[in-house]
C-alpha cells in the first residue's frame, strides 16, 4: 500500500502530494501547478542549497519542463551516474543533477 505524502513543491513551493519510491530512491510529486515529476534526495537538496536568484530561475526552468507531462512520459530529476558526473580531474563533478524525460511506455 502507498501512503500520499504532503509537502510543498520543491519546484514552485505549492503543496503537493508526493510517494516515496524505491529502486530508484525518490520522490514522485503531484502537483497542482507542476502537474507531475520524480526527483532524488540528492536533487532536491542541491536545489535547495543553490543562491537564491540561481534557485529560483533553475525551480522555474524545471517546473515549466514539468508542466509537459503526458501519461506516456515522466519529467525525473536526479542526480548523474558516476558515468555521466565528468569531473574536472579533481573528483568534482560538473553537473550536480540531470533533468530529462522518461518514457513510462
Amino acid at each position: 500500500m502507498t501512503i500520499s505524502r504532503y509537502q510543498s513543491c520543491p519546484l514552485c513551493g505549492q503543496e503537493a502530494i508526493f510517494n516515496f519510491t524505491y529502486k530508484p530512491d525518490g520522490k514522485r510529486f503531484h502537483c497542482p501547478h507542476c502537474t507531475e515529476f520524480w526527483i532524488d534526495e540528492s536533487s532536491e537538496a542541491h536545489l535547495e542549497n543553490m543562491l537564491k536568484d540561481t534557485r529560483d530561475e533553475f525551480k522555474q526552468k524545471l517546473s515549466l519542463r514539468a508542466k509537459k507531462s503526458r501519461p506516456d512520459r515522466l519529467w525525473v530529476i536526479r542526480k548523474p551516474r558516476a558515468d555521466e558526473a565528468h569531473g574536472d580531474g579533481r573528483r568534482v563533478a560538473r553537473r550536480m543533477l540531470i533533468a530529462e524525460w522518461v518514457d513510462l511506455s
